[in-house]
């Protein structure tokens, strides 16, 4: 009932929009009549000219003023990307300079993961900040890693930024208990974990309309909903409340691949690095996904040695 009359707002919002925009159209059109009325070809010629100049140089200074807007946004995220940067650098430190030893019980085992988690969740706070600044949105950043039930793996979220991490922690955990996130079932972390393919990030700026995007999030936070974004159909695309907290989304993998001086290496991907907006269009794909990687990159071996410290955990006694 809540969404009807939401969907009945917009819709008579749109309409009187529109009915404002005409009248003022037709009412302005007066004003045209005594502009041209009782001129010569030259002065009317002139008057075109004029405007067309007052025009052009207006599109110009808009355009110019939004891009130099977003230039100086990057330049103020410069910090931040800094600090995130920092934040992963301390991690591994710890990993590697307070590793409690293979003779460690596992509980010393889970409070240094707990310690690295903490520095990790600076560092995602940091990447929330970086992309909220950037697009003028609330973001969330989120790190997505792997486990196995037999032959099948299933992808569970390591990590939030510190606001979403305690709105979100039971649905988090109650996602893990029912193997709820089959990997197969989200054809966009699908993708991009498959060698054949080649693509290493997924981006999207509406959700609602993009039609190859599935994913088992969406009957996390609706149960009684499809996997697919798209079965709401043009009006709730266009007026929309999205079945997800958010609507845009950038994902990259934490992976190392070949390179240069080991040109045979394998691809490996040990998980993936989110940020989500709760808006449309506010993301910059040639730019935000490049930013995006920096972080992905220097994650991954941090990553790899948590996971290496959560199965030596996890062979110390049951999971």
């Amino acid at each position: 009932m809540d969404d009807l009359r939401l969907r009945i707002r917009q819709f008579f919002g749109w309409l009187v929009g529109v009915i404002g925009i005409v009248a003022a159209l037709i009412a302005g059109w007066s004003i045209v009549e005594h502009w041209v009325k009782d001129q010569s070809t030259l002065s009317w010629m002139a008057n075109a000219w004029v405007l067309f100049l007052s025009s052009s140089l207006l599109v110009i200074f808009i355009v110019r003023h939004f891009q130099t807007l977003r230039k100086e946004k990057y330049a103020n995220i410069t910090p931040l990307l800094h600090q995130t940067i920092h934040c992963i650098r301390n991690a591994e430190t710890f990993l590697v300079e307070q590793n409690p030893g293979p003779d460690a019980s596992r509980a010393e085992l889970e409070q240094h993961l707990l310690t690295v988690k903490t520095i990790f969740g600076n560092a995602l706070d940091q990447v929330a900040g970086i992309y909220r600044s950037i697009t003028a949105t609330h973001c969330r950043a989120c790190i997505k890693l792997f486990y196995s039930v037999g032959d099948e793996l299933y992808v569970y979220t390591y990590l939030r930024d510190q606001t979403s991490h305690e709105k979100c922690l039971s649905m988090d955990n109650k996602r893990v208990e029912e193997n709820h996130d089959n990997l197969e079932d989200n054809s966009s972390f699908a993708k991009l974990f498959s060698e054949n393919d080649n693509v290493w990030h997924f981006a999207s700026n509406n959700l609602l309309a993009d039609r190859g995007f599935q994913t088992t999030s969406i009957t996390a936070y609706q149960p009684d909903h499809g996997m697919r974004t798209d079965v709401l159909g043009w009006f709730s695309r266009a007026g929309a409340k999205s079945p997800l907290p958010y609507k845009s989304t950038l994902t990259c993998v934490i992976r190392q691949g070949a390179f240069t001086m080991m040109p045979k290496r394998g691809s490996e991907v040990v998980g993936f690095i989110s940020v989500d907006s709760e808006s449309r269009g506010v993301f910059v794909e040639r730019w935000d996904v490049q930013m995006l990687f920096t972080v992905a990159d220097a994650l991954f071996r941090p990553i790899c040695r948590v996971i290496a410290a959560q199965r030596e955990a996890e062979a110390k006694g049951d999971s």
